[in-house]
């Protein structure tokens, strides 16, 4: 019975590559109308799944390009990168595409290339496993396609193949490379990119390096803008303990879609769909740029990157961070309006403790360097935003360490597992808002740290331990305390828009936001000129507000100078600081 089941198996294959090729090319729909789809990666997007009839029966409205550039009917194997190619997440993804709308015709792109780690996918790569080059002919083969139609998304899986000691901890700098060149090269800077987890079967634990490309992969919608990751949870491998049975793989075709119908909008009804087709100029969102004296931040073109803080310029406002996932040492200059989220509350650059970890989110100059930053979050403010925790699994009492897994409270959603904390002599442990100590943690204990870096790697040393919620809240309460009283002094800061005819047009920050709110018109408030390090550089002035109002989470203020007031040092574009008057 094994014997025959292979025979056909290997008839299926035989049959499905040889007469794609020998298929008339199928009749397209107009460009609009074909809505294209990238296929790359590794082998569990090639696919390895065992073929029924049913794979090779064609829809006519969901095509993929074949190995000789012809546009034919997708049916499983619709790769040929190794006589093993079966089954694949795409056709499902394709049919489920064409069932949503049924106006349009889907065409699959097929480019994955087996057992390829993510370098082989770099341009000019020769991949000798598949006797091809994996980027180059992706590029090649997408933009032939899109000659006839509109790509819509970009589909990737891969990642067991830098599941290694060697690899693992530079995957994460590598995935946000290939994502930006992808779009790049394309001209696809808003096309959603969906990516899924590696196989995750229950007979087959994962190492510490499977755990880092996951978490890698996982952490990319964090990183880069409208990008999804997708759950392999619960699905089964075919018996060899790498690749999904046919069954997993139609399975995951279907999370695929589920991810790129959120990403593109969810279901449009078809008149609404039709108007965005035909007038695609009108709906197309212009490119983000810095641009000094304005509040930008450019999500379409922006990275996000764990890293160590490794030193501060308060009066310049520059620093650099070590990038966590390959030791590179990077430098960036922070914007006025950069939100600096430091625990529970806004901070500033003095907030932070070289050595600490957080996230920097940086954006291109006009040079391409990856430079400006608008955004540093620590890694409190990141479990709290996100309502996470650090599920002590494991505590080894003589190194001082515990083993965690990252997840939100009921582990309903679980980021990470198997990460390490480690402890020292300067160690803060806290319980019930009081001084704690390390043998008050125990196993299944949720918590929350501070931590920093050692100078290589990603590791979590930490500086404070909350082991309850009070020490947190606590805690968070004094940091929300000191920024109030920050702005109490310093004042909030902002831009000054406009200045003519003795009033002068305010954008607030969102670090003023608990200034802006107060606001009412003929309040008076007291402002002065800053410079570009944000601290005053003139006199203070008084003036009454005339207009006030929110955009989003800035405050857009109007204030009429008082007559006796001799006001200097304001510009348009340059930097103001106000205080509400007591």
């Amino acid at each position: 019975m094994s014997l025959l089941r292979s025979l056909f198996a290997f008839a299926a294959l035989f049959v499905a590559c040889g007469t794609s090729a020998a298929q008339e090319a199928a009749t397209l729909p107009a460009k609009e109308k074909f809505h294209l789809y990238l296929l790359v990666g590794q082998s569990n997007m090639a696919g390895r799944g065992q073929v029924e009839p049913s794979d090779q029966t064609p829809n006519p409205r969901v095509l993929m390009l074949n190995k000789d550039g012809v546009w034919v009917p997708a049916v499983d194997p619709m790769h040929w990168d190794k006589a093993s190619a079966g089954v694949g997440l795409g056709r499902t993804f394709g049919l489920l595409a064409a069932e949503a709308d049924p106006t349009i015709t889907v065409g699959l792109i097929p480019c994955a290339h087996g057992g390829s780690p993510i370098d082989s996918w770099l341009p000019g790569v020769f991949y000798a496993p598949t006797k091809g080059h994996p980027w180059d002919d992706a590029m090649r083969r997408a933009k032939a396609a899109m000659e006839k139609g509109t790509l819509k998304a970009i589909l990737w899986h891969q990642g067991e193949a830098d599941a290694n000691v060697k690899l693992a901890a530079a995957y994460q700098a590598k995935l946000d490379d290939l994502v930006a060149r992808f779009r790049k090269e394309l001209g696809a800077d808003d096309v959603p990119f969906v990516l899924g987890q590696i196989g995750k079967f229950a007979d087959v634990p994962w190492t510490e390096y499977q755990t880092m490309v996951d978490a890698a992969n996982r952490g990319l919608p964090d990183r880069v803008q409208n990008a999804a990751y997708v759950s392999a949870e619960g699905l089964q491998h075919k018996g060899d303990k790498v690749h999904f049975d046919a069954a997993g793989y139609r399975e995951l075709g279907r999370r695929y879609f589920a991810a790129y119908q959120k990403l593109a909008g969810g279901a449009k009804s078809q008149a609404s769909g039709a108007r965005s087709q035909e007038q695609p100029k009108e709906s197309a969102k212009p490119k983000l740029k810095i641009t000094p004296g304005q509040v930008i931040v450019p999500t379409d073109a922006m990275r996000r990157i764990w890293g160590e803080l490794v030193s501060v310029d308060l009066w310049k406002r520059t620093g650099t961070f070590r990038n966590e996932s390959n030791n590179e040492l990077m430098s960036f200059t922070v914007m006025p309006y950069a939100e600096l989220l430091h625990h529970a509350a806004f901070g500033d650059l003095d907030d932070y403790r070289v050595g600490e970890r957080a996230i920097f989110r940086l954006h291109e100059n006009d040079a391409g360097q990856w430079v400006w930053l608008t955004y540093i979050q620590d890694e409190m403010n990141f479990l709290n935003g996100h309502k996470e925790y650090y599920h002590v699994d494991a505590i080894d009492a003589e190194k001082r360490t515990f083993t965690i897994t990252q997840a939100n409270l009921d582990k309903s959603f679980v980021r990470t597992k198997g990460l390490l904390l480690e402890t020292d002599a300067e160690t803060r442990f806290w319980k019930g808002g009081e001084p704690a100590k390390f043998e008050d943690v125990q196993v299944g204990m949720p918590l929350r740290t501070k931590t920093h870096g050692a100078g290589q790697g990603a590791r979590r040393i930490c500086w404070e331990v909350f082991l309850d919620e009070p020490s947190l809240l606590k805690w968070q309460a004094e940091q929300k305390a000191v920024h109030s009283k920050k702005l109490a002094e310093l004042g909030g800061p902002g831009y000054v828009d406009r200045l003519a005819d003795g009033e002068i047009d305010l954008t607030l920050f969102q670090e003023t936001g608990e200034i802006a709110r107060g606001l009412m018109p003929k309040q008076t408030v007291r402002i002065v000129p800053a410079g570009d390090d944000r601290r005053a550089s003139g006199s203070a002035v008084s003036a009454t507000v005339t207009a006030t109002r929110m955009q989003g989470n800035l405050g857009k203020v109007t204030l009429r100078i008082e007559e006796s007031a001799s006001p200097s040092g304001f510009r348009a574009g340059g930097l103001a600081r106000i205080w509400a008057a007591k």
